[in-house]
């Protein structure tokens, strides 16, 4: 047959299937609550008299608590918190303590000695000493969970002291009547000091624990524990109050009712474990941001008012007053603090919705930008705008150098910008691994972070296919507050995104413009280059020209050798002329074996003819392709923009018309164009190939 182990498994974890003895030991205490609240109503209705109804407390809350205790030590044992075990174990040892109390005055009484209701018997009150120190113990070290700095551990401590400030009052009106009765008896005013002074602890710990919260033991728990205290001091209370009449029988009643809570604070924790199907007790899983103890415990003080001056003023009603009237005050001061916290926050809110604003209109902006100067621009103005509300507050970007040695601020925002525009810095190789890294660095100088716990500066760094490429340096005169770094790690997120759709887009660009065997400029680009050249020509009236280049002997070396050995001629021939012509032309290769150069601002016509001489001279030294010699040269066709149309077409056509016309001349001539000329000039180079 299954165990109910393998029961267990089978179930899930929506629901936990308890052992058989934990079973019988659940429905022993729901038995047991149910006979002390039966109990509870044949005190109150005074039934067989006080004798026989003070032996059936006794008795019953001896058996009472043995039960809880049981119930608590089986609820420790399957708690898998280590707080949480020691609580309930320990509370086990405190119920044992209440019923040895009541086991001892138990038989004080059957053997005929007369038990003083609420004094008992000096083994009992050690029991009873015992008790209240296992109780304490084991609610102060349940873990709490901690406050928050500032405004929520001032408000923890006022609504602390708030409650305390109710049980006093409370302890003092009912506790402190016990010894009003009989002043001159040390014995009772020994035992009255040490249970006022017992349960103003028990109070505290659980205090605390309401308060602040636990993740170890739920509120209900928490709550039907707290409810027990407050009826042990209602019954003391009842017990001074009725001892000088008949219905002392009533103080017997709320101690069974004390004994049924007590009971409960278990079997609930048990039960949600099972809810929980876990071996735990459930802790809240939505903790309100406030507690409602405090309030509660004002309501109770005011509402000790209506008797304590219902028959005229006396010592306990001021001290009841005067508790109220202090109450009072806290709970002004604890509003006023809420108030300011919310005003604090209220501004935090501002200051946060604003920089998710500039944010968003960074991102905006980085949208379709243009390339790097103009994402480093943003980045300064978005930067200093993040930093809104600090004094003197500036943002700056350094563009990183390849070694990572230097940077070179490029961009900045603010007065007086630190380090200003164009500067140089030094950057230390250990700062620079640290910035590759990637996380925002909070220092006390720019680039020097030796004292990591001042927060006047703010590094992060701009990392871009993993290489560092730029740092944002945020910069102000007191501290950047954790919520700035965060806001400026974001636009970093935005900047880096950015700077790789920029390289991207550069790439891609680059590949359409660009011929991807020689890398020089190809025909989509040259035209545009030209379509600039010839508009900047119009304007200054400077001349442009356009040098068109077919190879000879081209064919025959791609025929007889291969297209490999035709490929590696061409990036050759590529070189030479990137080589031979000025920095601001601009070599195309159109396709095949046909080049183009592109010369701007010609001081007259014999400078293009000087650079075709010099690519024919290049291209006259041979191509070694495994280890042979190869002979290449180059017909070149020359074309002018002087006063003629501006249309690159058309200057295309007769640089191509020249080129034919060289060709026919025979192997390395060029031949010039020029527009207002009637024939054509043609010249041919003295070394012939």
């Amino acid at each position: 047959m299954p165990t109910d182990a393998e029961h267990a498994r089978d179930e899930g974890p929506a629901e936990m299937v308890l052992p058989q003895a934990d079973r019988a030991l659940r429905y022993v205490a729901v038995a047991a609550m149910l006979v002390n609240m039966g109990t509870a109503g044949w005190h109150a209705l005074d039934v067989a008299g006080w004798s026989t109804q003070f032996v059936v407390s006794l008795f019953g809350g001896g058996l009472s608590m043995v039960i809880g205790a049981a119930l608590a030590a089986r609820v420790g044992c399957r708690a898998e918190a280590g707080g949480a075990r020691w609580f309930w174990w320990l509370l086990a040892g405190g119920y044992l303590g209440m019923g040895g109390a009541s086991c001892s005055s138990l038989l004080a009484e059957l053997n005929g000695e007369s038990v003083g209701y609420g004094i008992g018997t000096p083994v009992s009150r050690v029991f009873a000493i015992a008790t209240m120190v296992l109780v304490v113990v084991a609610i102060l070290r349940l873990p709490v969970r901690h406050a928050r700095a500032g405004g929520g551990r001032r408000r923890l401590a006022l609504d602390m002291t708030i409650v305390m400030l109710a049980t006093v009052v409370y302890v003092s009106y009912f506790m402190l009547a016990i010894w009003l009765r009989q002043p001159g008896d040390g014995v009772v005013a020994i035992s009255t000091l040490l249970r006022a002074c017992g349960v103003l602890v028990v109070v505290f710990a659980v205090t605390r624990v309401m308060v602040a919260g636990s993740a170890a033991v739920n509120r209900l728990t928490l709550g039907l524990f707290a409810l027990a205290g407050l009826t042990e001091v209602v019954r003391a209370g009842l017990a001074v109050a009725l001892a000088d009449t008949d219905r002392m029988s009533i103080a017997l009643a709320v101690s069974a009712i004390f004994r049924a809570l007590l009971i409960a604070v278990p079997l609930v924790a048990m039960m949600a474990m099972m809810a929980m199907g876990s071996q735990r007790p459930a802790s809240d899983q939505r903790r309100r941001p406030f507690s409602l103890l405090p309030y509660a415990a004002v309501a109770a003080t005011y509402a000790l008012l209506v008797p304590a001056f219902l028959n005229g003023p006396t010592a306990r009603g001021v001290i009841v007053l005067v508790g109220a009237i202090a109450m009072t005050a806290l709970v002004v001061i604890r509003q006023a603090s809420v108030l300011t916290d919310n005003a604090r926050l209220l501004g935090r809110l501002d200051t946060t919705l604003s920089r998710e604003q500039r944010l968003a209109e960074a991102g905006t902006e980085l949208i379709g930008v243009g390339g790097p100067e103009d994402i480093y621009r943003i980045a300064a103005e978005a930067g200093r705008a993040l930093l809104a509300g600090l004094s003197a507050a500036t943002c700056s970007v350094a563009v990183v150098a390849a070694d990572y040695s230097t940077a070179q601020v490029v961009a900045v925002a603010g007065d007086d910008a630190r380090p200003p525009l164009g500067s140089t810095i030094a950057i230390p190789s250990a700062l620079a691994e640290r910035l590759v890294g990637g996380e925002p660095l909070v220092c006390d100088d720019v680039f020097h972070t030796d004292a990591a716990d001042e927060t006047g500066h703010c590094l992060l760094a701009l990392v871009v296919d993993r290489r560092l490429v730029a740092v944002l340096t945020a910069t102000a005169d007191g501290p950047i507050g954790a919520d700035a770094v965060k806001a400026l790690d974001t636009l970093r997120t935005q900047l880096t995104l950015a700077l790789e759709n920029a390289a991207s887009t550069a790439e891609l660009r680059h590949l359409a413009m660009h011929d991807p065997l020689t890398g020089l400029a190809n025909r989509a680009f040259l035209h545009e280059r030209l379509r600039q050249a010839l508009a900047r020509s119009r304007r200054h009236t400077a001349d442009t020209a356009v040098l068109l280049l077919d190879l000879d002997r081209f064919k025959q070396i791609n025929d007889t050798l291969g297209h490999e050995a035709g490929d590696e001629v061409l990036r050759e021939v590529a070189r030479r002329i990137d080589q031979a012509v000025r920095t601001e032309d601009t070599a195309a290769r159109l396709g095949g074996d046909e080049f183009a150069v592109l010369v701007e601002d010609l001081a007259d016509d014999d400078a293009a003819v000087t650079i075709a001489e010099r690519i024919t001279a290049s291209l006259g030294r041979p191509v070694t392709f495994g280890g042979h010699p190869l002979s290449i040269g180059a017909s070149i066709g020359i074309a002018y923009s002087e006063d003629g149309p501006v249309d690159p077409d058309d200057i295309m056509r007769r640089a191509d018309a020249a080129m034919y016309h060289a060709k026919r001349e025979g192997l390395a001539h060029y031949c010039a164009i020029v527009p207002d000329a009637s024939s054509l000039r043609r010249t041919q180079i003295a070394t012939r190939l």
